[in-house]
């Protein structure tokens, strides 16, 4: 996700670093020598705003996720036995690692500070603490809608049929609005927290969304528009399992390196040129 975001900055796509710090395209796994389980599935996505396309696939095994962008090759995965989270960017030839259960304490950590805060923040800030939608849902068509004075969630969704789907994919949600916020340092990504809550409750997958993000609130001029399209297939075919085999070599092979450096080699490559490289996201 990193490595797409820098390269795509330095093809002029205006608020792409916002764009991906919105939308849920880093996934996970665990890479097991024994690819047999009881049940395996994946999720294709496609997010779009404006011109530009992210497509990308996210597969399940048990209690551990993979994900793949399938224009440069990117991959994250998360070991839940050892709760990890690991990056790999092939074309560089290298990955780096990071503690999920850390990550979440700091954020955590974060939020808190917010919601406890002794003097006055943001009403931003004080959202990102404590998010609260107007929630409208049509049972009929799967229409789902949530609103706020700055992001408005419109969604066309399907009742999950299986409990266990429904589980890992709301424990990968979860996760990676965790790690989005760490990669990104992005309060927009903890909204989906919320959001996340609302989908669980109603026991409903997401086929397509469109969120409105209002970085002034409402009463001002700025909008982000942001759609993405998301599909579960239910068994996993031999391309799938062949690349999974792929990443776990790439594993083998690739050189660790400390996140930080890990961020700043990518920013290298894309923008080789410092004056060029991305700007810091905004909170």
């Amino acid at each position: 996700m990193v490595l797409l975001y820098r390269w795509s900055k330095s093809l002029g796509v205006g608020f792409l670093g916002r764009f991906l710090i919105a939308v849920q395209i880093i996934v996970f796994i665990f890479l097991s020598d024994i690819l047999v389980v009881a049940e395996q599935f994946r999720m294709d996505n496609e997010i779009t705003s404006g011109k530009f396309v992210v497509r990308s696939k996210t597969y399940f095994l048990d209690d551990d996720f993979l994900g793949v962008i399938e224009d440069n090759g990117e991959m994250t995965y998360y070991n839940a036995a050892r709760d990890t989270f690991t990056l790999l960017a092939p074309s560089l030839r290298i990955q780096t690692q990071l503690s999920a259960s850390e990550t979440r304490r700091v954020i955590d950590a974060t939020l808190d500070g917010l919601r406890f805060s002794k003097t006055e923040i943001e009403p931003r800030y004080e959202f990102v603490a404590n998010p609260v939608f107007k929630t409208a849902l049509d049972n009929k068509s799967g229409q789902l809608a949530l609103q706020s004075n700055w992001v408005d969630y419109k969604m066309t969704t399907e009742i999950f049929t299986d409990n266990n789907i429904a589980k890992r994919y709301f424990d990968f949600c979860n996760i990676t609005c965790y790690l989005n916020y760490r990669v990104t340092n992005s309060h927009r990504q903890l909204y989906r927290l919320e959001v996340n809550r609302v989908l669980r409750k109603e026991n409903r997958f997401p086929q397509n969304i469109t969120a409105i993000f209002y970085p002034n609130g409402k009463t001002g001029k700025t909008e982000e528009t942001i759609s993405s399209s998301h599909k579960l297939i239910r068994r996993l075919t031999d391309e799938d399992k062949n690349k999974i085999n792929m990443v776990q070599n790439s594993i083998n092979k690739f050189k660790t390196v400390k996140f930080n450096d890990y961020q700043e080699l990518i920013i290298n490559q894309i923008s080789p040129n410092k004056n060029t490289a991305p700007p810091a996201q905004k909170k």
